[in-house]
């Protein structure tokens, strides 16, 4: 899925779908959830959305809030290692440097850093179509951080 291009993510219930824009075929799965916080207290529970390959489903990554409060969300890979750092307005490695700032306007987002797009968002009635950049195209890792940032805003 994260060799492609572009994606174009189509909200199901209770998943969302990801597919290939070209030929239409479907590459993963998004599964978004709430875990109940203490005591079985759910809005101090954490979101978070699961993100698998199709097919057998093996885990791409996994995104999820902080706390129940936050407003930054953590996205981790396959083996949970955390990856980037989600605000509403940037996004940030684990150590906490800013690389892209995220702009949204109408139906429009875009990750941009100082110089150059890395992504960019559109929503439609059906779906979200993302397009990566041509520097992130063979950077797995940012194109999980993008997707992720994408993924929570749909939410």
């Amino acid at each position: 899925m994260l060799e492609k291009p572009a994606l174009v993510i189509r909200r199901g219930l209770p998943d969302w779908r990801i597919f290939d824009p070209d030929s239409g075929e479907m590459l993963g799965v998004a599964r978004p959830r709430r875990t109940a916080g203490l005591v079985g207290i759910g809005w101090l529970g954490r979101s978070s959305v699961t993100v698998f390959e199709a097919g057998d489903e093996p885990l791409v990554m996994t995104v999820r809030r902080l706390w129940g409060f936050s407003r930054r969300w953590e996205v981790c890979d396959a083996d949970d290692h955390r990856i980037a750092i989600l605000h509403r307005e940037s996004i940030s490695d684990p150590s906490g440097y800013v690389w892209a700032f995220v702009e949204a306007a109408n139906d429009e987002i875009r990750f941009r850093g100082t110089d150059r797009e890395f992504a960019h968002g559109r929503k439609t009635a059906e779906a979200i179509h993302l397009k990566f950049g041509p520097e992130i195209q063979s950077n797995p890792l940012t194109k999980m951080s993008v997707l992720g940032a994408v993924l929570i805003r749909a939410e």
